[in-house]
């Protein structure tokens, strides 16, 4: 997963960043989710952290093997 620093770089009412590793504990928590249900997770904790003020992009990609 690539985000950019939108997503990361979100803060709630007590200045916390949700920061890259609250995206990599919601990347292990849905891991075998779909990735469609993935990107969702993200996006919901992301912006129930704190006030998007960044544009918010990020590319999910599951390699097969």
């Amino acid at each position: 997963m690539i985000v950019t620093d939108g997503l990361t770089e979100v803060f709630d009412a007590k200045d916390r960043e949700f920061g890259f590793e609250g995206v990599k504990a919601l990347v292990v928590q849905h891991a075998h989710a779909p990735l469609e249900s993935l990107t969702n997770a993200v996006l919901s904790a992301v912006r129930g952290h704190g006030p998007q003020e960044d544009d918010q992009t990020m590319l999910v990609v599951r390699a097969i093997a």
